[in-house]
């Protein structure tokens, strides 16, 4: 019998409608049930499908009050899966925090895409709130000093989306790719490798003679010096003129040209500029600062550099269009409000309606003085997008036809400076050519660790610089400066050629070399360091057939005596290959001057030779503790083979008291 079905049996029974009444009123009151179909549901959503690694992923999460009250859960927190694993963001923002937004009538944040993601499909997970003792609660950073906490019921979410992580692609390399750099000097005047006149072409000459594929000028620069002109401004027009004639000269010279301007960098009097600079803090006067890389917030010069980027892109005989110092080094603290708004991070009271300058300190001081990781690691990220959401506007109004290389930091993967190597691919750059110099020997072992860990999950292209500069590179105990190159590219392509789709070298830079490289070294033997570490790169992919090594150097009757050793790597019978000595500071005649050999595929030839010593010149101010040595080096060449036009280059050093 049904409860309804009582009632009138019991007005039946005689009971007065007053005493029912009454009875009800004391009765205990009834309670709605919960029925799930009769309650609304959460929602989540993205601002749009799909997002590049530079980006940050804009959240949004709605819900019913009689399921989610904004009074009682201001705070929400979205978790991130990739096939089903949970990914942790960045520290302090491992998950994406959401705050109610009652503008939006919705739980609204944003999550920065983690350093070097996998690419590919994404869920986000919305977790339920849950405030009771069965909730775990988790930290989010919330600024210097501050956090906020979630609790959530563990392994529950309440809504999902999806979303999709994309990267573009590289552009394509021919293998072991290298190239020889020049930075602006003192005019346009070298040496030839033989030794016999000058000439700005003979840069030519010496990118045939290390057997680079590519010659990369620096052509474009903004300086301010005290004998400027207003027509030098905003780039030197004697470095684009020098663009000009080598561009003009590229095919006849058989060497590929790429041109590169600075971008962000004001040399000399940079205040005279006009431009908007970059603030940095400064602990010594605590102080907000300019420092000579222009601003991010800059659209003057961002035009600039889209009119310089397309006049080399539109220059006949310009292969590769490259830029440097796409960074704000340690400044970007003009963009303090937009990263404390995109994060969500807080500031004291007083500073919220403080001038933004307050703020600007504030934030400096905290970058300067704290040691709180999570700071460091959300600022350096936010800088680096910003960076690359600059740089993808201007490429995309410069419209090069040229792949497009981008000097870049090689500690961190200059994520110090405002700069990550994945995010610029997104932006639009083909080839991240990383500087692996201004390291020291405790340093370099590091800095190749940390990118074979950055390479291991998405692998890539990269084109890794060594310097022509002793002080830079700070050779180890015994090692002078061209040794030292040599070594660390040889220890670049052993730690990140196995994670690599190809790996290439850039020598950096024949100004240098023209003055020393601030050693007791001449250029002859810098050059051949670097033709040495491209030929064993070549080696290691097989575009080259020849392997040469300088086996042995000795004391004997005149000079030195020694022997060197060819092998045949390929598959091919080679019937004409011609070794010879080269000349070096300090060596006299090679005996013989040069041999000509078959070899079969494998087959090692073992040649003796002796070689003379002479007084070696060493410049002045060097000459004070240098080192008593003599480079010996070697030239390996197939000939009557139009495939193969490259020199394989070998050395060895001979160091003793006893030389001259």
């Amino acid at each position: 019998m049904t409860p309804s079905a009582s009632l009138p049996r019991l007005r039946s029974a005689g009971i007065p409608l007053a005493l029912l009444l009454t009875l009800a009123a004391a009765a205990r009151p009834v309670r709605a049930l919960p029925l799930a179909f009769l309650r609304g549901t959460a929602t989540l959503e993205t601002s749009k499908p799909a997002y590049w690694r530079y980006e940050m992923v804009d959240f949004r999460a709605r819900a019913p009050r009689d399921l989610l009250d904004p009074a009682a859960c201001p705070l929400l927190e979205v978790d991130v899966f990739k096939d089903g694993r949970r990914v942790e963001g960045l520290p302090g923002q491992e998950a994406c925090l959401l705050r109610y937004d009652p503008d939006l009538g919705a739980w609204h944040g944003r999550w920065p895409v983690p350093w070097n993601p996998q690419l590919g499909n994404y869920e986000a997970r919305l977790a339920e709130p849950d405030p009771g003792p069965g909730g775990v609660e988790h930290v989010f950073f919330a600024g210097p000093g501050a956090e906020r906490s979630v609790r959530v019921r563990p392994g529950v979410w309440i809504a999902r989306t999806a979303f999709l992580l994309r990267g573009r692609d590289q552009a394509p390399l021919p293998p072991a790719f290298c190239a020889m750099t020049l930075e602006p000097g003192n005019g346009y005047s070298f040496p030839a490798p033989e030794g016999f006149g000058r000439g700005p072409l003979n840069a030519f000459a010496w990118a045939r003679f290390m057997g680079a594929d590519a010659f990369w000028q620096c052509a474009l620069q903004t300086a301010i010096w005290p004998d400027s002109v207003p027509a030098d401004f905003p780039w030197n027009r004697t470095d684009l003129a020098a663009m000009r004639a080598y561009a003009a000269a590229s095919r006849r010279e058989g060497i590929a040209y790429g041109a590169y301007l600075l971008t962000f960098l004001v040399e000399g009097d940079f205040r005279r500029s006009g431009y908007q600079f970059t603030l940095s803090y400064d602990a010594r006067t605590d102080s907000l600062e300019p420092i000579r890389f222009v601003s991010m917030a800059d659209t003057r010069r961002q035009r600039d550099l889209v009119a310089a980027l397309k006049t080399l892109g539109s220059t006949p005989g310009v292969d590769y269009v490259g830029m440097d110092y796409v960074r704000s080094n340690t400044g970007g603290l003009e963009f303090t409000d937009e990263f404390l708004s995109d994060f969500g991070l807080e500031v004291p009271a007083a500073l919220r309606r403080a001038p933004v300058e307050a703020r600007r300190l504030w934030l400096g001081r905290h970058l300067a003085l704290d040691r709180d990781r999570r700071l460091h690691e959300l600022w350096d990220w936010w800088r680096s997008h910003r960076v690359a959401e600059v740089l993808k506007a201007v490429l995309g109004e410069a419209h090069l036809r040229q792949p497009v290389w981008v000097f870049s930091l090689g500690w961190q993967e200059g994520h110090q400076h405002g700069q990550d190597p994945r995010m610029l691919v997104d932006a639009g750059v083909g080839i991240n050519a990383p500087m692996f110099y201004e390291a020291d020997q405790d340093q370099f072992p590091i800095m190749l660790g940390d990118w074979r860990r950055y390479l291991a999950t998405n692998g890539g292209r990269l084109v890794v610089g060594e310097v022509v500069d002793s002080r830079l590179l700070h050779p180890r105990p015994g090692l002078n400066g061209p040794e030292e190159h040599y070594l660390r590219q040889l220890e670049t392509l052993d730690t990140l050629g196995p994670e690599l789709q190809s790996l290439g070298f850039f020598w950096h830079d024949l100004n240098r070399a023209v003055h020393g490289g601030r050693g007791p070294e001449g250029m002859r033997e810098w050059a051949l360091a670097g033709a040495a570490a491209f030929s064993r790169l070549k080696e290691h992919y097989g575009v080259e057939p020849l392997g040469l090594e300088v086996e042995s150097i000795a004391p004997g009757a005149g000079g030195l005596e020694g022997r060197v050793v060819v092998r045949n790597l390929g598959t091919r019978y080679l019937a004409r290959v011609r070794v010879a000595g080269v000349w070096t500071p300090g060596l006299g005649d090679y005996a013989p001057r040069r041999w000509v050999v078959s070899l079969a595929p494998g087959q090692v030839r073992g040649l003796p030779f002796r070689v003379g010593l002479t007084p070696r010149f060493v410049p002045e101010r060097y000459r004070a503790g240098a080192p008593r040595e003599r480079m010996v080096a070697f030239r390996a060449e197939v000939l009557d083979h139009g495939a193969w036009t490259k020199p394989d280059v070998a050395f060895l050093y001979f160091k003793s008291p006893a030389l001259p």
